[in-house]
C-alpha cells in the first residue's frame, strides 16, 4: 500500500510538471502572437481587431472562427488588399499569430499548431517560409587567422552607398503625408512602414510600388533613379528596419525593364505570393 501512494504522488508530480511546462510554451506562443500581430496587422485590422474603412473586423469573424485551412491561406498566400507572408514568417510564427486572432477579443476558435501550418503551406504550393532562428554557435578560430584569405576578401560585397539626405527628403515631401513622419502609418487608412515585412522583399519588388503605384497609392515614376533609390534605401534602414539600400542601377533595371507585374492590380503585394 505504502509503495502505491508513493507512485501516486510521483505521478501527480509529473502531471503538475508537465502541466507548467504546457503553460510556458503556452505563455511564450501567445506572447509571440501578441507582438507578430502588433507589428504586422495592427496597423489595417486595428489593435483590438475592430477593422475599419476598408479592413475587416477579425472580431467574431466567421473567416477567423471558421475552417482553420481556409484561415491559413490568407496570411500564407494574401487576398485582396491583404498582402502574403509565406516568405517573411516561419510556420510556427503564422500558428502563433492565427491562434492569437483566433483566441482574442471574445473569439474562441482554438489554437493553430506550425504543423497544421506546413500542411496548408504544402497544400497551396506557397513559397517556404525563413528558417527559423537558430542559436549561433562561435566559429571556430582558423589556424591562419592572422592572415586573411585575399579570396575571401575579394568575395565579401560591397556596402551599398546611397544618399541618406536626399532619402529623408524625398520621403518627408512625397511619403510622410501618408506613411507619417517615423513610418508609423494610419490605422485604417495607410500601412505602417516602420517594421513591415514587406520591405524586406527583393529590392524590385519593392522599388516597383513607388515606381509605379498600386491600388490607391500613387506612382513616383517621376523621381529621379537617384531619389527613387534614396528614398526606398530610406525606408528600408530606418525606424527599425533592416532590410539593406539598393542601388540606382536596380531602380534603372526596374524602369527600364520588362515586368510581369501588372501595377494596377490590387492584390499585388511585395512577398505575397504571385
Amino acid at each position: 500500500m505504502h509503495d502505491l501512494q508513493v507512485i501516486r504522488r510521483r505521478l501527480r508530480a509529473v502531471a503538475l510538471l508537465l502541466a507548467v511546462v504546457a503553460w510556458a510554451f503556452a505563455s511564450a506562443a501567445a506572447a509571440q502572437g501578441a507582438e507578430i500581430y502588433e507589428n504586422q496587422c495592427a496597423t489595417c485590422h486595428g489593435p483590438s481587431g475592430e477593422g475599419g474603412g476598408a479592413f475587416p473586423s477579425l472580431v467574431g469573424s466567421e473567416v477567423v472562427l471558421g475552417d482553420a485551412h481556409a484561415l491559413l491561406a490568407l496570411p500564407l498566400q494574401g487576398a485582396g488588399a491583404m498582402p502574403g507572408f509565406a516568405t517573411t514568417l516561419t510556420d510556427a510564427e503564422i500558428a502563433d499569430v492565427s491562434t492569437y486572432v483566433r483566441t482574442s477579443w471574445g473569439n474562441d476558435a482554438g489554437e493553430i499548431d506550425a504543423a497544421t501550418v506546413a500542411e496548408v503551406r504544402d497544400e497551396l504550393g506557397a513559397d517556404p517560409g525563413p528558417e527559423p532562428a537558430e542559436e549561433a554557435e562561435e566559429p571556430a578560430e582558423p589556424e591562419d587567422a592572422d592572415e586573411p584569405d585575399d579570396a575571401d576578401a575579394e568575395e565579401a560585397p560591397e556596402e551599398v552607398e546611397w544618399d541618406a539626405e536626399l532619402g529623408a527628403q524625398v520621403y518627408g515631401a512625397n511619403c510622410a503625408a501618408c506613411h507619417g513622419v517615423e513610418g508609423q502609418g494610419v490605422p485604417g487608412a495607410f500601412p505602417a512602414l516602420a517594421g513591415n515585412a514587406f520591405l524586406n522583399a527583393d529590392a524590385p519588388f519593392v522599388i516597383h510600388v513607388p515606381m509605379y503605384g498600386r491600388a490607391g497609392m500613387p506612382a513616383f515614376g517621376g523621381l529621379s533613379d537617384e531619389e527613387m533609390a534614396a528614398v526606398v534605401s530610406y525606408m528600408r534602414t530606418s525606424w527599425g528596419n533592416d532590410a539593406g539600400a539598393v542601388t540606382v542601377e536596380q531602380v534603372e533595371e526596374v524602369r527600364d525593364g520588362p515586368s510581369e507585374i501588372d501595377p494596377d492590380d490590387p492584390t499585388f503585394r511585395p512577398g505575397a505570393a504571385n
